[in-house]
Order: C-alpha cells, then sequence, then structure tokens
C-alpha cells in the first residue's frame, strides 16, 4: 500500500512539472525557432499576446499583437496588406540573413528587412523589441 501512494505522488508531481513547463509563456523568438498557427509569444507583462489569428470567416491569417485578456481587440498587424490564405505551413521565422520572415510552404510571403536580427521580444506591456547584434566574424 505504501508502495503505491510514493509511486502515485510521484507520479502527480512528474506530471505537475511537465504541466507547468507547458504553461509558462514564450517571450522571445529565436533564430533556430518558429511560431507556426496556434503558437504565440506573450509579452512579459502577460498583457499583449503575438501571433497569427484569422477575422472573422476571411480565411486570410494575418500576423499581429492584441490583448491577451480580449483576444479580439487587435492592435497591430504585420502583413496588413498582404494576407495569407491557407493555413496549412506558415510559419513565423527569423532567417539566416536576419530578417524577420513569414513563410508558407517553404516560401517568403512577407518580410521585414533587419538583417542582423538576433531575436525578437516582448519586453514590456507595449514594446515588441527587436535585438538586432551582428554575429561577431
Amino acid at each position: 500500500m505504501e508502495h503505491f501512494q510514493l509511486t502515485t505522488t510521484l507520479c502527480q508531481l512528474l506530471l505537475s512539472i511537465i504541466l507547468l513547463k507547458f504553461s509558462v509563456a514564450v517571450d522571445t523568438l529565436f533564430p533556430n525557432q518558429t511560431i507556426t498557427i496556434g503558437q504565440t509569444l506573450v509579452s512579459q507583462s502577460q498583457v499583449f499576446e503575438m501571433g497569427f489569428f484569422s477575422p472573422g470567416r476571411s480565411g486570410n491569417i494575418y500576423l499581429g499583437i492584441w490583448y491577451k485578456s480580449t483576444p479580439d481587440v487587435v492592435v497591430w498587424v504585420a502583413n496588413r496588406n498582404e494576407p495569407i490564405t491557407g493555413s496549412v505551413g506558415v510559419v513565423l521565422a527569423i532567417a539566416e540573413n536576419g530578417n524577420l520572415t513569414i513563410c508558407r510552404d517553404g516560401s517568403v510571403v512577407w518580410s521585414v528587412n533587419s538583417s542582423g536580427l538576433r531575436q525578437i521580444r516582448f519586453y514590456s506591456s507595449w514594446i515588441l523589441e527587436t535585438c538586432s547584434r551582428r554575429r561577431e566574424d
């Protein structure tokens, strides 16, 4: 009986640690990472969230920033004039040249010329900070 209780307690502890790991909000995107539809960056203050969204039933996909507590209130849209149609294979990434890009099925559909970008991070409530440090040769 004691062995069963110990095993149950250890399983509960392990499950809690796993769930805690997956519930921690990510506020930084590095060059070796991507954000896909359904994934977001959350500001350190937990006020804003950044990711892909599709307004209404348009079927168009946009990269935007919205209030975390009110996702319908979008405050910034990256590709406002260049919506993405279809959600398969859509990713946000920092390309090898340091540009922030949205790709669909491996092809760039939107980018910002930010050569040397090393990471993007929600630093405070309103600021999406881009940290650009050129690699030391």
